[in-house]
């Protein structure tokens, strides 16, 4: 057998280690700006496994890469795929997890009209006037004009004391 195949897997593996922790880096960085957190409304945890997610992604392709330089069946490719495909996909939907859970919560929240801006309530403790409604967060205004943001998900488990606005 030619050295160059060898050659070449080894390189794909050696580039995708490399590049695959260099991406991860980076979105980890990237992903723990709070600006980038606020807007994209997912926590630390989560930025950190789509980093990681990211990571290992590249690391399959890479492994992909080395295995095709050597005739191997298409049934392995094909069994390779299916794998990569399911694990995109567990990552994704793990990835939304928090935000498809607010906004069901949000939905539900605004759906049943359960309080709106402008009600007074107290939420676990957390006594103020609701100034903001969405799917995904509820935000409450305190006596000494502070702002409590609140995850839906959190608020639909709750007790809620609620007067309504005058």
């Amino acid at each position: 057998m030619e050295p160059l195949p060898f050659v070449i897997a080894f390189l794909s593996i050696l580039l995708g280690l490399l590049g695959g922790r260099m991406l991860q880096e980076l979105l980890e960085h990237i992903l723990s700006k709070p600006q980038i957190k606020r807007t994209l409304e997912m926590n630390e945890s989560t930025g950190v496994f789509i980093a990681n997610g990211t990571k290992y992604v590249v690391y399959f392709f890479a492994f992909l890469l080395a295995i095709y330089q050597f005739p191997v069946g298409d049934f392995v490719l094909n069994i390779a795929g299916v794998f990569m495909i399911i694990s995109f996909l567990i990552i994704i939907l793990y990835s939304i997890k928090e935000f498809i859970q607010n906004s069901l919560s949000g939905f539900l929240i605004m759906r049943q009209k359960i309080f709106v801006e402008g009600d007074f309530v107290e939420i676990s403790g957390v006594k103020g006037k609701i100034t903001k409604v969405n799917l995904v967060f509820t935000e409450i205004e305190l006596e000494d004009k502070s702002l409590v943001i609140l995850p839906n998900s959190s608020i639909v488990n709750r007790k809620i004391i609620k007067r309504q606005s005058d």
